[in-house]
């Protein structure tokens, strides 16, 4: 079974119901983001797969996209 197709069926639950309404640019994004994990990770599936995946999007989110700031920063 595929990297694509294991990871698929065993979340099948967590999406949503308009999961078909992405465009074809970022469908085509994550086949070869998928193609390059399965091509480093040699076909062989762990959990580290997966969470590398998950941190290269976090990674490459702008900080500009989110409408709250962090407060944290602030002393009071």
């Amino acid at each position: 079974m595929s990297l694509k197709i294991h990871f698929l069926h065993s979340h099948l639950d967590f999406f949503p119901e308009n999961l078909g309404d992405t465009s074809d640019e970022q469908g085509e994004r994550l086949h070869q983001d998928l193609q390059r994990i399965e091509k480093n990770y040699q076909g062989f599936w762990d959990e580290g797969m997966m969470s590398d995946y998950c941190w290269t999007l976090l990674r490459e989110t702008e900080p500009e996209q989110y409408k709250r700031r962090c407060y944290t920063a602030l002393h009071f």
